[in-house]
């Protein structure tokens, strides 16, 4: 297969009235302020991020007892479809098991512990959080306001670990539609918010991510007539062609290469 990559600099991808931008790591991952904190009860590795074994893609360690976080430090929007491709490789096989992808993220609180107690996550001011459970098997939308999460939708998920998976949300004037390997999982709507960036955490799961896609429609704007979108750092990489197919097999072939050995954590 022959793949095509072109480097942008400072500028997007027009396509069919939306700009487009492709982070893919690990090479991207110096765009984000990436963290986390592991639990009493953890094997010493959670609550970092980190490139793969195989240079693929950037791993969330969230096992045993650990969250890990990324959250882009640029690029504010309202509007937006939000694409990832991960792999799910391991869990502690708790309830709480989860992987979340976050919009419009603003002004969030980085706590710089590295350890748990006391526990505690980025939170922004305002924000959505599309949160796949897998311990409980469902997706979950809550929204933030005033640092204050509250759940407002929740539906069956078909997301399990092992494979390369495609979780897309597309965001689109208040209403918010998320999809898995293409199914259509859950719509919510009134879910206003200002601008804000975008970004994925993993609790009690271990998550290769091989990359990230926000599409933001061009007559987006974030409320003072500006459009949302602002120029892209030179890490955004746009796949023109075969690129995105071949990571996806990439990803799910270095599985099991990549996956740590360990017992279920509580």
């Amino acid at each position: 297969m022959v793949v095509s990559v072109i480097l942008l600099v400072g500028s997007p991808i027009s396509a069919a009235g939306h700009d487009v931008y492709i982070d893919d790591f690990p090479l991207s991952i110096s765009n984000y302020v990436t963290g986390g904190w592991q639990g009493p009860f953890g094997d010493g590795t959670g609550g970092t991020i980190a490139p793969t074994g195989d240079e693929m893609g950037v791993l969330l360690d969230g096992t045993t007892n650990a969250l890990s976080y990324a959250i882009r430090r640029s690029q504010e929007m309202t509007d937006v479809n939000l694409t990832v491709d991960f792999a799910m490789m391991n869990r502690d096989m708790s309830v709480a098991d989860q992987f979340s992808l976050l919009l419009a993220w603003k002004n969030s609180s980085y706590p710089g512990q590295s350890s748990c107690p006391p526990c505690l996550g980025p939170t922004p001011q305002s924000g959505i959080v599309v949160n796949f459970n897998i311990g409980r098997e469902s997706v979950r939308v809550s929204e933030v306001t005033n640092s204050v999460t509250t759940e407002v939708a929740v539906a069956s998920s078909a997301l399990t670990v092992g494979g390369a998976h495609e979780a897309r949300v597309d965001y689109s004037r208040g209403t918010v539609s998320v999809y898995l390997d293409t199914v259509r999982e859950l719509v919510v709507t009134n879910l206003t918010k200002p601008a804000g960036v975008v970004g994925f955490m993993a609790y009690r799961v271990d998550v290769a991510v091989d990359s990230l896609r926000f599409d933001v429609p061009q007559s987006a704007s974030d409320g003072s007539g500006n459009p949302s979108a602002s120029p892209v750092s030179p890490w955004i990489i746009a796949v023109i062609a075969g690129a995105a197919g071949g990571a996806a097999v990439a990803l799910a072939m270095g599985i099991v290469r990549r996956t740590k050995s360990r017992g279920n954590g509580e």
